[in-house]
């Protein structure tokens, strides 16, 4: 099965589970590897598409390890995973095929010849490692009789055809890139001592066709590639074996390979070409991915030379450690996961309070800066901050600082981790931050133990209620976990046999009654909880004690959410007394809010708050989503969607609105084409059915049940 055929699959399942018919195509964006290393921007392009209300299936090719932005984002499905193996089958079916487009130019090749190649391009092909697809083009047009290694005769016409040490210099420069999947610009190429390099390199380009050297033309810039990263790999490992020409270019310390290229990396990353603006994106990319030593989330090539890539980050243009963030940051992220791993960075606890002292200096001095367009959010520098000041306190406490050290960076992490949850208290790694700086707090102070414990529970389950990666699920559950353990450790069994004193004895109890004749919490959710112990607990949440307790009500309203599903009446009163009280509601209980307002017929105080949620999300990146039991418009007593009658009002910026009766003739944007019309006038009468999405209510037809 293709790809596009699991995409459409996967929307199409989407839309049968959320029983919502497909009336419009949405466009498919497909986006390959070379994307690698920037999927945060694909994270934030992906919000905004979802903002604008187009529909849009995003095909994404990347390594075999994924950004935490993805991880984390609900969005994102994984279809398969390709690898570069094909079999002797394979090979034999594809050669039949070209067979069919190399006849008129008089190209085709046997069958024999077929397997001839497949067996010569494939190296270790027992594991189904293979150059099949780079040496096919060569071979298709005789340039390469695989007498030879592909490697060998690469590197062979580069030293027959490129005899300039400046040109191979900046063939080599681009081989390096283009490992990496990166153009290099013109502009970090050498001037050139008679002519310029990049229009050398342009007339070499007919020469040396083995090389795959191609030129790409920007808006601004022009760029330097070779076709395939693997032919860069090819270049650079057989100049480490040629040693003379290794040393005539200056890189005779080269240990190996891969140290080569770290080495070439090295000299491009000193240009002082790199602080121009127009290049930031360039410079600040040895910062994420080129020189990122990360190796649990697969930046772990140049991980045995960290030093040294650590000192080439601080050796860059001095412009980038004072006016980016995303330089500052990553570089940051890098410091701080060498000094956390202590199975692959064996270091002195001094080497590692120093790494993470430096950390938080970069953070820090990142948030200084003011915000740039498309670089690091306050939340992601805050967050990063927050961890990096636990660590810290972690590495001065394993070299025996002072009390006074420790708690000082303790408190900068919980300053750190609430600046952040205030941001965006949705986003499922500042929850997890923020409640492993409460479990810490539970942990060290026994007066807010149970406090904080109850509190970690509420917002874990009520992210886990949402839709969640497994691994963002198990990662919270795992705090869940520890704070349900809390809980039952510091309070006292006597709680079952007399009334409570206080509100957290009160609510303390009546997590007892949840937990009761529970053996095991590990992986818990709310919903997983037996039925009879959620509904005696939110009877005693429900006691007058703890009607005004924000803990008590929240965790009310997760329960009426799952044994209530359609009482709405409750549901938006729990959410009233939260919004009536000192409490903030966050952007996903603002946005359920507002579509309860409209559930009980409260259409203007809806429309309203959805005005403000439509400014939040424009100014700000927040992931939220419309509970199942509240997608629809329903007669919550039947539990069945409920018919609405329109009249079409005037259409504006390509969108259309029609006055809903039931609304209080508020207006509801729809589609003509899911009526069946391209267009429809003004004072046309419509029914149909109201869907809720984070933008507000929208009219479909009544076919759309």
């Amino acid at each position: 099965m293709s790809f596009l055929e699991k995409a459409a699959r996967l929307a199409a399942a989407q839309a049968a589970e959320e029983q919502v018919k497909l009336y419009q195509a949405p466009a498919l964006i497909v986006f390959d590897g070379h994307w690698e290393g920037r999927e945060d921007q694909l994270t934030r392009f992906a919000r905004e598409f979802e903002q604008s209300g187009r529909r849009a299936c995003f095909l994404i090719a990347t390594g075999p390890y994924l950004p935490l932005s993805m991880m984390g984002d609900p969005r994102f499905s994984l279809l398969a995973e390709l690898t570069h193996e094909i079999s002797s089958e394979n090979a034999s079916e594809l050669g039949r095929h070209l067979n069919a487009f190399l006849r008129s130019h008089g190209g085709t090749r046997s069958e024999a010849e077929w397997q001839r190649f497949f067996e010569a391009s494939s190296v270790q092909s027992d594991r189904g490692i293979t150059a099949f697809w780079i040496a096919l083009s060569f071979w298709l047009q005789r340039l390469f009789d695989m007498s030879e290694t592909v490697q060998a005769w690469v590197y062979r016409q580069f030293k027959d055809t490129v005899a300039d040490p400046e040109l191979r210099a900046a063939i080599i420069s681009i081989a390096a890139f283009s490992t990496e999947r990166l153009p290099l610009p013109d502009a970090m190429l050498p001037l050139g001592k008679r002519w310029p390099v990049s229009e050398r390199l342009a007339d070499l380009q007919g020469q040396a066709g083995a090389l795959g050297l191609m030129r790409i033309r920007g808006e601004r810039e022009r760029y330097w590639a070779l076709i395939h990263d693997i032919l860069g790999r090819f270049l650079l490992t057989s100049l480490f074996y040629d040693r003379e020409a290794l040393e005539a270019l200056g890189f005779g310390d080269a240990q190996n390979p891969e140290h080569l290229r770290f080495l070439v990396f090295c000299r491009l990353s000193t240009l002082p070409v790199l602080e121009r603006p127009d290049l930031r994106e360039i410079a600040d990319g040895f910062a994420i991915s080129i020189f990122k030593i990360d190796p649990a989330h697969g930046h772990s090539t140049f991980a045995p030379y960290w030093r040294e890539a650590l000192t080439a980050l601080d050796q860059m243009p001095r412009s980038l450690r004072t006016t980016s963030r995303t330089f500052l940051h990553h570089s940051a992220i890098s410091r701080r996961r060498i000094a956390k791993d202590t199975g692959a960075f064996h270091l002195t606890n001094d080497e590692r309070a120093e790494l993470l002292v430096r950390a938080v200096a970069d953070i820090e001095a990142a948030l200084s800066i003011n915000d740039e367009i498309g670089g690091e959010s306050d939340l992601n520098l805050l967050n990063s901050l927050a961890h990096g000041y636990h660590d810290l306190a972690e590495a001065e406490q394993a070299r025996q600082a002072g009390a006074e050290r420790i708690n000082e960076l303790q408190a900068k992490a919980r300053d750190a981790t609430r600046q952040a949850y205030r941001l965006n208290p949705d986003n499922s790694f500042v929850i997890e931050t923020y409640a492993r700086t409460l479990i810490s707090e539970a942990r060290t102070t026994p007066d807010i133990a149970a406090e904080n414990a109850i509190e970690v529970l509420g917002i874990v389950y009520a992210a886990n209620m949402r839709s969640q990666s497994a691994q963002r699920s198990f990662a919270l559950g795992r705090l869940a976990d520890a704070a349900m353990d809390i809980l039952l450790a510091t309070s006292p069994q006597s709680l079952e046999e007399r009334e409570p004193r206080t509100e957290a004895e009160a609510i303390v109890r009546a997590l007892r009654a949840l937990a009761a004749n529970v053996v095991r919490f590990e992986g818990m959710d709310l919903a997983d909880y037996p039925p009879d112990n959620r509904v005696r607990t939110a009877e005693l949440l429900a006691s007058p004690e703890l009607r005004g307790n924000v803990q008590a009500v929240k965790l009310r309203y997760l329960l009426a959410c799952l044994d209530q599903p359609y009482d709405f009446a409750v549901q938006l009163e729990l959410l009233q007394s939260l919004d009536a009280g000192s409490v903030s509601l966050s952007p996903q209980l603002q946005l359920e809010y507002a579509v309860l307002l409209h559930q009980r017929d409260r259409h203007h105080e809806a429309d309203r708050l959805f005005r403000r949620l439509r400014q939040l999300w424009k100014q700000e990146e927040h992931y939220v989503e419309i509970p199942p039991r509240l997608r629809w418009l329903l007669i919550p007593e039947k539990q069945v969607h409920r018919q609405v009658h329109a009249r079409v009002s005037a259409s504006g910026e390509g969108r259309y609105f029609a006055r809903v009766r039931e609304f209080q003739d508020g207006e509801v944007v729809f589609r003509p084409q899911e009526f069946g019309q391209s267009e429809i006038r003004p004072g046309v009468a419509i029914s149909g059915y109201i869907t809720f999405g984070h933008n507000g209510p929208f009219l479909r037809p009544l076919t759309a049940i």
